[in-house]
C-alpha cells in the first residue's frame, strides 16, 4: 500500500466523520427549530383563546397577569425562532453532508484504485483536499465536541463490522482434512 493510498484511507474515515457530523448538526437544528415553533403555536392559541373569552367577562386581574407573560412568550419564541434561522442553519447543514458524502465517495473510488506513490496520485488526491478546504470555508461549522463524537461512533462501528466480518470468514471457511 502506497503513502498515497494510506493518507487517502485516513482522510476518507475523516470525511465520513464530517458528513455524519453536519447530519447530526442539521437533525438538531430542526427538532430545536419544531419545538420552539410548536410552542410559540400553542402559547399564541392560548392567548388567543384568552383574549376570545374574555371578551364577555372581566377577568381577575392574575388572569391578565397571565395572559400578558403567555403573550409575551409566544412574541419571544417567534423572535428568537425567526432571529437564529434554525431551519436555515438545518438545511445548510443538510446540504454539507450531502457534499461531503460526495467527497468520501471520491475517497472511497480513489482509495481502490490502490494509487502507487507518485507524482499524479499525490495531484489527485490535493484535488480532492481543495474541495474539502472549500466546503470546510463555505460551511456551517460545527463544536469539536460533536465531531468527535461521531468519529468515536465510526471507529466503534468500524470495529465491530470487522469482528463480525472476521468471525463469518472463519465459520465459513472449511479446513482441508
Amino acid at each position: 500500500m502506497s503513502e498515497v493510498e494510506k493518507e487517502a484511507k485516513k482522510r476518507k474515515v475523516w470525511a465520513e466523520a464530517v458528513r455524519l457530523t453536519h447530519y447530526s448538526r442539521a437533525d438538531w437544528f430542526r427538532k430545536v427549530n419544531n419545538t420552539i415553533g410548536v410552542a410559540a403555536v400553542v402559547l399564541s392559541a392560548v392567548v388567543s383563546a384568552g383574549i376570545l373569552t374574555s371578551i364577555h367577562s372581566s377577568p381577575s386581574f392574575w388572569w391578565t397577569v397571565a395572559a400578558g407573560i403567555v403573550g409575551v412568550s409566544a412574541t419571544s419564541l417567534t423572535a428568537i425562532r425567526a432571529y437564529l434561522r434554525l431551519g436555515e442553519l438545518s438545511e445548510l447543514h443538510r446540504v454539507r453532508a450531502a457534499k461531503f458524502g460526495g467527497i468520501h465517495d471520491q475517497l472511497v473510488t480513489f482509495v481502490l484504485s490502490h494509487p502507487p506513490n507518485d507524482a499524479a496520485s499525490r495531484q489527485r488526491l490535493d484535488t480532492i483536499y481543495a474541495e474539502i478546504t472549500k466546503l470546510e470555508e463555505e460551511g456551517p461549522g460545527y463544536p469539536a465536541h460533536v465531531f468527535y463524537r461521531e468519529l468515536n461512533r465510526l471507529k466503534k462501528r468500524r470495529e465491530r463490522s470487522s469482528w463480525w466480518a472476521r468471525w463469518r470468514r472463519a465459520m465459513t471457511t472449511t479446513e482441508p482434512s
